[in-house]
């Protein structure tokens, strides 16, 4: 139906036709037709600055290697690049003086239920295009794109029973919330089951059991909020959707979210924000009685909401809160909270509690609950600590609160920056050491008490050194390392996961990796804990009167001493004009300054003079310390770790008077600015894992255009990527993951066979895959399309779709091996350790950095966390690559080095076009599959 045919189109008008579209997003019918070649010589062709232009871009400088293309667009330049127009390639044609040529294919795109449905004004049907009135009406796109990806059947109803027109005023909630609507049979089952159903009509004012007329019902009522509850409670199962879907909680706490008044609705933002909701919902906890779990009891949320801090947020809750009976009444609460947009701490105390107390054998006392409610505010950031380790007493809680709070009263910003920066990097290294086991549960309180307890009573910077020191041996004893050799040695064995050892016995992946960590290490200019408690030590000698070693304490200073830091290319001024703080920067400055071998000469002889020289160490050993732990959790790649020698000592632990940042969560400040190389971090090192990915993302190189379109989800990628360790990992659970993925591949190819296969797949896979996308496997399993049916699982719902369906599988000789397996080494194939071994850590979803597995659906993107909640809810990488380790024969060691890079080459093979284009990175983890399958038969036939 082209109104002329592309053949009889010159080549550089058929050229301008394409750019037009791509740009434009019209021509669609005048392009279809043969395909084409487009060539067009470059800097020879009068038409090379009517593409450039038409692209968005111009040309500057003359034809060959000094040519820039600038934007002149940014409209026409961004649809220009996200359309996937090479634009690389036109650029390197035009350094190269060289014809671009661009094979494109047009193609016909089917119109959903036929263009009659979308625009129904003849007189837009007569006088122009029908993609010129579609696009026209943002609308309506909405409304396409919401009916596009949702229940095929579900889409089909609200296609017969509503006109376009109509729809299209609720297409943000049907956007936004209706990937769970389902219809099937003419009736809905709506989250809870038949109990529910009575309840369901009430709010909805239709039965589930109407189901087109009740799906109606839910997107057009109350701007939305339904739709966001029903969503919410669609996405859950197990206890918590039981309590929450029984009739009377259905209702109470529906009213409670949806308040007075209505609008505006949860999917009026550009993103939803029923944020707190999801979080609300997908993580509460249920104690055995059936009721929900209130960390330290009634009394401290009564007493919370009834304070002074809520009675401004929210007088009336405020008022009423005093007289709650029931937990049921706080919770009733926070779904109130929930509907807020701005930012509610009631809510987000309550879930960071919740994680705290989660895997913990005894509840925290009620004091030490209200102590983390009222220190939340300051020290919310630090809780990880103890949600990643359940066997933290009480008392260290409180004792680590004690000190941080000691530290906020200091009137010395230097002095307090350099006893924080060193408690939060023993900190930081005990929670290491516990995760990765170098450090036992048992042992865990004892090591965290030791180290936080100097902490409290800081008076100079002699204490501060003498607290780094010995919480640095308190940690080597709880780790059981050696009492002689190097710290240093020792502490970047326990980073790195392995156990303090001779040199002669590491493996050569090992060696491998503490040579990356040394060689990081380095790049920064730090002082190695064993020069710098060396020279300590003979200090403290000398103040107590024992013959010193001139030489060799002339040796170590000027050692220290001698470590070149580059000068900065800006004064004083341009740094303070250009950051919202200077204390980094005078903190280097004193650096410089010190001579400590000059310190040690005028003080000989003077025993308080020595020993106040031990305080001139502190800023040494903080920036060791910290520099320790960016090492411990550097990026693939870590290019500002190599490239920036003072990005280490730049992490600005105050911030401003009016802002301190002591103990907020790891940011990245400057991010862009040339005098800063990449960037600085400021605030505690509590998010430093995500900061140093959020960092490195800008160094990545993207393979093909919007490769790094998700701001939030690469950092999370990575930083899965890294947290966990592997040494400990056997071949028996690497086994045990490729067996799980194999047997879901051949489980699904019996299903396109076999219609009872078929059934028990989807059945499980029902309670993790989106309606929508579950509909399209069933339909390419019915069809035979097997390979394009794995294309749409996970590998994480094909390790649950195995895990379910294969120890009652008596046929199958891989499900007879998985039980043959778990006979043999059932501790180390038991779901706890599995998780661990390959789940993620997942600090917004659960406030810890333990690696795990939560067997959740897939999250969108929400409201304050953009992709980052989709980021945590992925828990596909690392089951991924422990099949295709299982495949090619890798040992679980060399996982430690082969993830990092493999992750990394994930992100840069990633082509998305919008936040929640997940299939975009399951391609890209796919395709560094098929290249690692691929190298490791080339190698095997070499061999050969």
């Amino acid at each position: 139906s082209a109104s002329r045919g592309a053949d009889s189109l010159e080549p550089t008008e058929y050229l301008k036709l394409l750019l037009r579209y791509l740009s434009q997003a019209r021509e669609i019918e005048k392009l279809t037709g043969a395909s084409k070649v487009l060539r067009i010589e470059m800097c020879e062709s009068s038409e090379t600055g009517d593409l450039l232009r038409v692209l968005g871009y111009r040309m500057r400088g003359g034809c060959g290697s000094d040519v820039v293309l600038e934007t002149v667009n940014a409209s026409r330049a961004f649809i220009t690049i996200d359309s996937g127009f090479p634009l690389s390639d036109l650029e390197e044609a035009l350094r190269t003086n060289r014809p671009f040529t661009l094979d494109y294919h047009p193609a016909r795109i089917p119109i959903l239920f036929g263009s009659e449905y979308w625009i129904q004004d003849m007189a837009k049907k007569e006088n122009g295009e029908f993609i010129d009135s579609f696009l026209g009406d943002p609308s309506l796109c909405r409304l396409y794109s919401a009916l596009s990806s949702i229940d095929p059947d579900t889409a089909d109803q609200i296609h017969k029973d509503m006109p376009a027109q109509k729809a299209k005023a609720f297409a943000h909630v049907l956007d936004f919330f209706g990937g769970m609507f389902e219809i099937r049979g003419g009736k809905v089952a709506a989250p809870g089951g038949t109990r529910s159903e009575k309840a369901w009509t009430d709010l909805v004012g239709v039965s589930p059991d109407k189901g087109p007329a009740f799906i109606e019902r839910l997107f057009v009522k109350d701007d939305g909020w339904v739709a966001a509850y029903y969503d919410s409670l669609a996405r859950i199962s197990g206890p918590v959707q039981e309590y929450l879907t029984e009739p009377d909680h259905l209702r109470r706490y529906y009213t409670a979210l949806r308040g007075r008044v209505t609008s505006p609705g949860p999917a009026r933002p550009v993103f939803r924000s029923s944020t707190d909701l999801v979080l609300l919902t997908a993580r509460l906890r249920m104690n055995p009685d059936g009721r929900p779990h209130l960390p330290g009891g009634l009394d401290v949320w009564k007493n919370m909401f009834a304070g002074k801090a809520m009675a401004k947020h929210d007088p009336k809750l405020a008022k009423a809160a005093p007289g709650w009976k029931e937990s049921e009444e706080v919770l009733e609460a926070l779904f109130g909270l929930a509907r807020k947009m701005a930012d509610n701490e009631p809510l987000k105390i309550f879930m960071a509690l919740t994680d705290v107390e989660r895997n913990r054998a005894k509840p925290l006392e009620t004091a030490t609950v209200d102590a983390l409610v009222r220190g939340y505010g300051a020290y919310g950031a630090q809780y990880s600590l103890f949600a990643d380790v359940p066997s933290v007493s009480d008392a260290t809680i409180v004792a680590f609160l004690d000190a941080a709070r000691a530290n906020e009263q200091m009137k010395d910003f230097s002095l307090r920056g350099d006893a924080a920066g060193t408690m939060q990097s023993l900190a930081a290294f005990w929670q290491a050491f516990v995760r990765q086991g170098n450090i036992a549960p048992a042992d865990a309180d004892a090591a965290l008490a030791a180290i936080v307890r100097p902490f409290a009573k800081i008076q100079s910077s002699r204490d501060v050194f003498d607290a780094g020191q010995k919480g640095v041996r308190a940690l080597l004893d709880a780790a059981h390392a050696p009492s002689t050799g190097s710290p240093q040695d020792h502490i970047l064995d326990l980073l790195a996961g392995t156990k303090p050892t001779l040199a002669a016995d590491l493996t050569d992946a090992q060696q491998i990796m503490l040579k990356d960590m040394t060689r990081a290490f380095e790049a920064q200019r730090l002082a190695s804990l064993e020069t710098i408690f060396s020279l300590a030590d003979r200090i403290e000698a000398m103040a107590a009167g024992q013959k010193p070693d001139a030489a060799q304490t002339a040796k170590l200073a000027t050692r220290i001493s001698e470590i070149q830091l580059p000068r900065s290319s800006i004064t004083t001024r341009e740094r303070t004009e250009m950051s919202a703080g200077f204390y980094s920067d005078r903190h280097i400055d004193a650096e410089r300054k010190t001579n400590l071998r000059s310190l040690i000469d005028k003080a000989a002889g003077d025993p308080q003079k020595l020993r106040d020289v031990r305080g001139a160490l502190a800023p040494i050993l903080r920036d060791t310390l910290v520099g320790l732990a960016y090492i411990h959790y550097a990026p693939p790649g870590a290019q500002v770790l190599y490239t920036n020698p003072l990005f280490v000592r730049n992490h600005d632990f105050y911030g401003t008077p009016d802002r301190p940042r002591v103990w907020t969560p790891t940011e990245v400040f400057g991010n862009g600015w040339p005098a800063n190389a990449g960037g600085r971090l400021v605030g505690s090192l509590s998010a430093l894992p995500y900061a140093l990915a959020e960092v490195e993302q800008n160094f990545l190189i993207p393979s093909r255009e919007q490769a790094l379109i998700w701001g939030d989800l690469v950092p999370q990628m990575i930083q899965a990527a890294v947290i966990p360790r592997f040494w400990n990992v056997t071949p028996a659970q690497l086994h045990w993951v490729g067996l799980h993925m194999s047997y879901a591949e051949t489980t699904l190819a019996d299903a396109a066979l076999d219609a009872g296969t078929r059934q028990k797949a989807l059945a499980v896979l029902g309670r993790y895959v989106p309606p929508a996308r579950l509909r399209r496997v069933e339909t390419l399993l019915s069809a035979g399309e097997v390979r394009t049916a794995l294309e749409r699982v996970v590998p994480a719902e094909m390790y649950l779709l195995a895990d379910e369906l294969a120890p009652a599988d008596r046929t199958s000789a891989i499900a007879q091996e998985i039980r043959m397996v778990a006979a043999s080494v059932p501790e180390e194939v038991s779901a706890r350790v599995i998780s661990h071994a390959f789940g993620s850590p997942k600090p917004i979803l659960t406030n810890s950095y333990q690696p795990e597995l939560l067997n959740l659906r897939t999250f969108p993107t929400l409201m304050g966390y953009s992709s980052r909640i989709l980021a945590e809810s992925w828990e596909s990488n690392l089951l991924f690559y422990a099949a295709l380790a299982d495949q090619v024969h890798i040992r679980p060691a060399e996982l430690n080095l082969l993830v990092p890079g493999w992750t990394q080459q994930t992100v840069e093979h990633i082509f998305a076009t919008h936040l929640e284009d997940w299939p975009a990175l399951l391609r890209s983890l796919r395709q560094v599959g098929d290249e690692v399958v691929q190298k490791a038969r080339k190698q095997m036939v070499a061999v050969n």
